[in-house]
Formats: structure tokens, sequence, C-alpha cells
């Protein structure tokens, strides 16, 4: 197992303690799943060793597996030469806008050329969206839409096969079909303020899930400070009316199995009766976070956007405590509020 899974990659070694490589040709390849595949072995004779090794590019480390023995013999009976069989083919999933990688194996003494066929049944040549590598036993689909969801075909002397491509996203936002959103609300009611955070999934991801709300980049672990309300599985903050001078940005993040969306509700008041009025400016940072373990458990990868805006907010005193200058912790690594 090697997490994330798109910063590793699969290699083979032959030989004891050697980084003697094992290279694709047209005899021997990998599969997307990292196994090896001697496709035509009537010239292999003898032992040979092999290890495997995962590369993880985020941490830049090589953990390398266990040897094992491949033994082939010659025959010295007048059998025929297998038949070509088909072997291998993925099922793949990409994320929407990324690029995919579709993978068919034949094995034979021949190498057999493969011919590719898209979901609507059409032949696909090299071109814009398409590229054919790997002895045409990958199919590369670039900046994959949902369009290019659904069941390929790969075809090879009389065979064929069905590789799948199930296209996917993180959480995004209707109004603007991204994993992030600002949104300016001007707050010019006596009623209660509903903040909605309404992400959705692709069609075969399960639904959203709100894992967490923030004030100013601080996570919010209780609500006593101000009057608020989360509603609807937390789908929705509800402030009201008689606490909008505490208020200033929130912030929802939301995740599903292919990552995370962060939305920023940045508050304008107007009509706000104060006893004295100043103009200040509030640096808003959102942060991208990623999903560590099935427990939820989350880490700051770095700072997404930053939004300035100005408020129009009474009392010293909290603008004191809003300062970044004598608050700057408060733009850091998430704190309890």
């Amino acid at each position: 197992m090697c997490e994330p899974h798109d910063a590793c990659a699969v290699s083979w070694f032959q030989g004891i303690g050697t980084q003697n490589n094992v290279l694709r040709s047209e005899r021997t390849t990998i599969d997307l799943e990292g196994n090896l595949h001697f496709l035509n072995v009537n010239k292999i004779t003898g032992n040979k060793r092999f290890a495997c090794g995962i590369w993880n590019e985020r941490m830049k480390k090589l953990v390398k597996g266990y040897s094992m023995t491949l033994n082939i013999s010659n025959s010295k009976d007048s059998t025929p030469a297998p038949l070509p069989r088909a072997i291998y083919h993925s099922r793949s999933k990409a994320l929407l806008g990324k690029s995919a990688v579709l993978q068919c194996l034949f094995s034979g003494i021949s190498i057999p050329e493969i011919k590719w066929k898209n979901p609507k049944g059409s032949n696909i040549t090299t071109d814009d969206k398409y590229r054919i590598i790997q002895y045409g036993r990958q199919l590369e689909v670039m900046n994959v839409t949902y369009d290019d969801e659904g069941h390929y075909s790969c075809h090879a002397n009389n065979l064929t096969q069905t590789p799948s491509l199930n296209v996917t996203s993180p959480p995004i936002f209707p109004e603007n079909n991204s994993s992030f959103l600002t949104k300016t609300i001007r707050i010019s009611t006596e009623d209660a303020v509903d903040l909605k955070c309404n992400a959705v999934s692709s069609a075969l991801e399960a639904a959203p899930v709100i894992v967490q709300w923030m004030k100013n980049g601080i996570l919010i672990r209780s609500f006593q400070d101000f009057a608020i309300q989360l509603l609807d599985n937390n789908r929705i903050l509800r402030i009201y009316r008689a606490h909008f001078e505490k208020g200033g940005a929130f912030q929802c993040v939301t995740e599903n199995s292919e990552g995370i969306a962060v939305a920023n509700f940045l508050l304008e008041y107007e009509n706000v009766k104060v006893r004295e009025s100043t103009y200040h400016n509030i640096y808003i940072y959102s942060y991208a976070m990623i999903s560590l373990t099935a427990t939820g458990m989350l880490i700051v990868l770095g700072f997404i956007g930053r939004k300035r805006f100005c408020s129009k907010i009474a009392g010293s005193d909290y603008m004191s405590a809003m300062s970044p200058s004598t608050d700057s912790h408060r733009y850091g690594t998430p704190q309890s509020s």
C-alpha cells in the first residue's frame, strides 16, 4: 500500500541487490496495478531473479519488496505455439479535467496489433484527445470529462477486452462548478442569515460530508461565543441578527472520497446602527486540506487564496481583536475558537 496513490510508481529489478531495471518492451510490460508480465517467453531460459519496488515521489523514497525466481526451460517436445490470449484490462479512474490511462494486454508468440474504440464504438487514433502508447497497449485520454466515462474496447487477433473509465472529482459547488467558492453576503435584514454549503459529488460518488466550519480561519469547536446554529446535517450555518456584529468571514470544508472543497462566505454589513463605525481591512485566508486517515484527520497543505474586503464593523475593542497585526495566529494552523 502506497499513499497518496498518484504519487506512487512501481518498478521491477532483475538480479540480487542491483539497480538493473526491467524495461518495458514488446515482450515485457508492467500493468497499471504494478504486476510484471512476460508476454512472450520463447527466447528466455534459465533462472531469473526479480524484485519489485515502489517509489513514492512525495517522500522521495524507494521501498523494495522480496525477490522471486522465475525458472523457464526449453521445451524439447514439438508443442505447437500457444495462441494469443487476452490476459489483462484495466478499470481506470481519473479526476475531472485530468488525464486517464487505460490498458489492455495480450500474450502470444507474435506481438499483436491493438485497435481501440471509445464508448460510442468509434475507432480511436492519436490526436489532441487520445494518445496510443506502449506498443498499443495503453490509451491515454486527455482532459477527461463526464462524456469520456464508460467502457472502451481493445481488439487484437480476434480477441476483445473492455477496459472501463470512471470520471470523478472532489466535491464542487454548482454556483461556479469549482471546488473553491468565495461568496459575499450583504446583510440588511433583521432576520437570521443562513450560510449554505451546497457542494455536490459526481454521479457515482457518495454525497459530500461537511467536516468542519471555520470563522476567520479558526476551527469552530464551540458555539457559545455567538448565537449560531448548525442545521441540515451541518450543511447550513445560521447566524442571528443580534450577533451580526460578531460576524466576519466563515468557511466550510466538505469532502468526499476524492478530495475536499472549501467555501468562503464574506459578510458585509448594511444599515447596522452602531455607536461608532470605522472601515477596516480584514484579510481572509482559505486553507486546502487532505484526508489523512479514515477517521477524518486533516492537515493543512497551504494557503489557497487570499481575499481582501472592507467591512463596516462597530467597536474599536472588537477590531483590535480582529487585527492581523495583534492576532496573527488566527491565520495560521486552525485552532479552537
